[in-house]
């Protein structure tokens, strides 16, 4: 297949990777809008693996269905091969904890996707909540064809390797016999019964025995509406012919079950944890008692993106805005100079290290959360709900109207950091490279990211702080800075507090996120985000100037 160049896309943000292939939120700058990119690792897999992600894209795009995925190019991107697909940043069904009526509303839309695909001849093999998607309206997407094959192919390859995911593997599946059609109902039906139950049908952290659960061993019972019960053990059968036959007969059954389901919730859920500093529990409790009223309105409507038109913060409850701010930790950082910038690793915007002399100033020891994000703005759009997670999912643009609203309650005057500060902050007092975790033992102490977070952002403090008292300051959520961003910007910074270009079409955005490789964490890298786009994985924190 001949591949041409996508120049016309540019990637921004990284999603996710695994060992085959890393996936980027990305802009199509021909069509104007945000999209994903999947990069193969050219480098790391062989010829065949170069044959089933053309495939998958080439099985995807022939797929036309609001509950799967679109495809929109194939092609290469930096010489490497990149599916461009459909951006879906609703985040995965295994973010979500859904209702009964949810579960099976959702069932109902996979099922008819898995018709359209079967219909076309087509098995997927791997259904799992990671990938069934979300986009911003809610709309769940079935993902990844990358294992799909025709009926009656089997699931082992030539070299006897298991594709698939033995947690949602179904028997014929785990003991390599022919597939079909089938086998996806069983895997929804294991889905099904974890969005019901709260838990898998079968548990174990070795591969070979939960392949053994799902041919030998029953699942237990489920304790739930016995109509519904049936569907799911009928799903559940171990030979394929007790189950439901196609797609459509398990539809007719999930329609007629007695209880109308409502949409799945465009959102994930909201955590019940909360802040580790005893300073903000007591606030947020004072908060919770003050804005009983306000919190319950605001908790039964979907999040809006921000008016034109916007009003001030309440003036029937500044008491209780006040006491959360003041609750706001901003530790005092040191003024001094720093040699910013990286030569260890080939990041071409970040390679002109120089030296940069900053004065003091207060940092907030954690990225700002939901509750004060609420307090203040009246909403949350954040995709991930918790009073104590990052607030995410603004923008630029939103983020200096909070700041605008809360420096008028008069509880203190805040900005946004700069790039410097945030770099000299994230290495607390580090005059090397900037790209290890020097002051602790491994990453995994200090930083939330794709190795460690499960896809999914932590109440903020969790981790260990910087030898500066500062938390997550890697990874979590990315962080807002103020500064436009220009990749040659370093050549020209100037030595004493610099505070980045004049212009520009793009802001900086630092630290990695949840998802982000650990490479993407490092106090050295710089990414950059449209400051009148959001989004789920950025958030920030705040220095205060008075």
């Amino acid at each position: 297949m001949d591949l041409q160049p996508l120049n016309h896309i540019e990637l921004l943000l990284p999603l996710g990777e695994t060992h085959m292939s890393s996936v980027y939120e990305a802009r199509d700058n021909q069509l104007n809008r945000t999209v994903a990119v999947k990069l193969l690792h050219t480098k790391r897999t062989d010829s065949r693996s170069t044959e089933r992600f053309i495939r998958e894209a080439q099985i995807a795009a022939g797929l036309s269905h609001p509950n799967i995925v679109g495809i929109h190019a194939i092609g290469l991107i930096d010489d490497q091969i990149a599916i461009v697909m459909e951006y879906l940043g609703g985040g995965t069904l295994n973010e979500q904890n859904m209702t009964t009526e949810s579960a099976v509303a959702l069932a109902l839309q996979i099922t008819s996707a898995l018709d359209h695909a079967h219909l076309a001849n087509l098995v997927h093999r791997d259904i799992k909540p990671q990938n069934i998607l979300f986009d911003s309206q809610g709309t769940p997407k079935l993902v990844d064809f990358g294992i799909a094959k025709a009926f009656g192919m089997t699931q082992l390859t030539a070299d006897r390797t298991f594709l698939g995911t033995p947690q949602y593997a179904s028997p014929e599946q785990a003991k390599g016999e022919p597939l079909d059609h089938r086998s996806d109902l069983y895997s929804l039906g294991v889905v099904l019964y974890e969005l019901i139950s709260g838990h898998p049908p079968f548990e174990s952290d070795d591969p070979l025995a939960l392949l053994y659960q799902h041919v030998h061993e029953d699942p237990p019972a489920l304790n739930t509406d016995p109509d519904l019960a049936d569907i799911v053990a009928t799903l559940l059968q171990k030979q394929p012919e007790k189950r439901f036959q196609t797609a459509r007969e398990l539809a007719a059954r999930l329609k007629a079950w007695p209880t109308a389901p409502p949409p799945p919730p465009i959102y994930p859920p909201t955590r019940r944890t909360f802040p580790i500093r005893a300073r903000i529990r007591v606030a947020l409790i004072i908060v919770a008692i003050l804005m009983i009223p306000t919190y319950f309105v605001v908790s039964q409507r979907k999040p809006k993106s921000v008016p034109d038109t916007i009003s001030m913060v309440p003036r029937d409850e500044p008491a209780g805005i006040k006491t959360l701010i003041q609750a706001i930790e901003f530790r005092p950082i040191p003024g001094g100079a720093f040699t910013m910038g990286t030569r260890v690793h080939r990041d071409h915007d970040a390679r002109e290290t120089h030296e940069v002399a900053l004065s003091p100033f207060r940092m907030s020891a954690t990225e700002i959360t939901q509750e004060v994000w609420q307090a203040v703005m009246q909403n949350n759009p954040s995709c991930q709900k918790g009073h104590a997670l990052p607030v995410e999912n603004v923008s630029y643009k939103e983020v200096m109207i909070f700041i605008e609203k809360l420096n008028a309650i008069g509880v203190g005057t805040y900005r946004l950091p700069t790039e410097a500060e945030w770099e000299y902050r994230c290495r607390a007092g580090d005059r090397g490279s900037g790209d290890v975790f020097r002051r602790t033992k491994s990453i995994m102490t200090e930083a939330w990211f794709s190795d460690n977070a499960g896809q999914k952002s932590h109440p903020v403090g969790e981790l260990a702080a910087n030898h500066w008292g500062l938390y997550d300051m890697r990874g979590n959520v990315w962080e807002w800075c103020s500064d436009w961003y220009d990749a040659n910007y370093y050549e020209r910074s100037p030595f004493e507090n610099p505070h980045g270009p004049d212009s520009g079409s793009a802001r900086v955005v630092r630290g990695g996120a949840f998802n982000s490789p650990e490479t993407d964490c490092r106090a050295t890298n710089r990414f950059k985000w449209n400051p009148d786009e959001s989004s789920c994985r950025i958030g920030f924190r705040l220095v205060r100037v008075d």
